[in-house]
């Protein structure tokens, strides 16, 4: 006579997950003791200070804030360097600490300071820029890539890059309205150089192009529109670790800091900001961040009572890890004699 004995086995498994992207506003600081309303602003996470480029003001051409947003009386030195009548109307700054700005005159100058105390920092004419209206920033040293887009026009959107660290030349150039790229706001670009988004202003939602192979291709995704709520973000940010695009919503009476899927455009989430910024605004959002998180820090011009408004908002996108969801019972036969 044949046994048939079953024999049963627990097998565990175990899921992947990821938590739930979050963003926190730690703080938010408005000051309308400036004099006039900044063209450009960044942050440097070395030094821990905000940069304001007010808008004719030739004694604080570019003002030194703390990290709370609050007036230091300090100015960067700019001696030696060629003006407009707008002077600094973009600033970007590197994650080693450099600073960069970007001038109005014609040919555009780009300016560069070694470090906040640099005492000589050099210019160099860029022919093909017509103006720095925004400018954003990724890399170091010789792998630093500067995206800027030319003036109020939406111009060619264009890419510098560097052989030595120091001189900078435009390498590509992305057509503007109604071609591909017409921005003239918010600007933001990828680490690589390869992905550019913009912003035309208020009421419209942020552009992207891609490069593919040596061509550069608009992209259709569906980005954050105007609804009651929040309305399409200006200045912009990209977080290349997570793929996702942060943006300042303005021109509301809450204005918003908002993170969207940098691949498809869907919004991730949001925090107000409980101010009104009014309109489109001219400023920056610059991140430090990992794979896990971060922060970003935003300056950005206050169109309502001029100064700026400034303010830091935490990211968080912990890491997987795996957890075990469920015990399931597996079983297997065998045959005895």
């Amino acid at each position: 006579m044949k046994k048939i004995i079953l024999i049963l086995g627990i097998l565990s498994v175990c899921a992947f997950g990821f938590a739930d992207f979050s963003m926190t506003l730690d703080f938010v600081y408005e000051n309308t003791a400036y004099t006039a309303r900044i063209d450009g602003g960044s942050y440097n996470f070395v030094t821990n200070h905000y940069y304001a480029s007010p808008y004719n003001i030739p004694s604080r051409i570019v003002g030194i804030l703390n990290s709370d947003g609050t007036d230091t009386g300090n100015s960067l030195n700019v001696t030696g360097l060629t003006m407009g009548s707008l002077y600094v109307f973009s600033i970007a700054v590197d994650a080693a600490g450099v600073i960069y700005a970007g001038t109005d005159t014609a040919p555009s100058n780009l300016f560069r300071w070694a470090s906040e105390a640099d005492t000589a920092p050099t210019q160099q004419a860029i022919a093909e820029v017509p103006f720095f209206r925004v400018m954003d920033i990724k890399g170091t040293g010789a792998s630093t890539v500067i995206a800027t887009t030319g003036n109020a026009d939406d111009a060619p959107t264009q890419i510098l890059t560097t052989a030595d660290g120091t001189t900078f030349a435009v390498t590509e150039a992305i057509p503007g309205t109604p071609t591909i790229l017409g921005i003239k706001n918010g600007i933001a670009v990828n680490a690589a150089g390869t992905v550019i988004w913009g912003n035309q202003g208020y009421g419209t939602p942020p552009s992207k192009a891609a490069k593919v192979l040596t061509d550069w291709v608009q992209d259709t995704s569906t980005w954050l529109p105007n609804n009651t709520d929040l309305h399409s973000p200006v200045i912009l940010g990209y977080w290349d670790e997570r793929d996702i695009l942060l943006g300042l919503s303005t021109n509301e009476t809450d204005d918003a800091v908002v993170a969207m899927d940098g691949t498809t455009g869907a919004l991730l989430d949001h925090v107000h900001t409980g101010k009104n910024i009014i309109t489109s605004g001219y400023g920056a959002i610059d991140q430090k961040t990992t794979i896990a998180g971060g922060e970003a820090r935003f300056i950005v011009r206050n169109f309502a009572n001029n100064g700026y408004i400034a303010g830091k908002v935490t990211l968080s996108y912990p890491t997987p890890t795996p957890t075990p969801i469920v015990n399931q019972a597996n079983s297997s036969w065998g045959l005895y004699e």
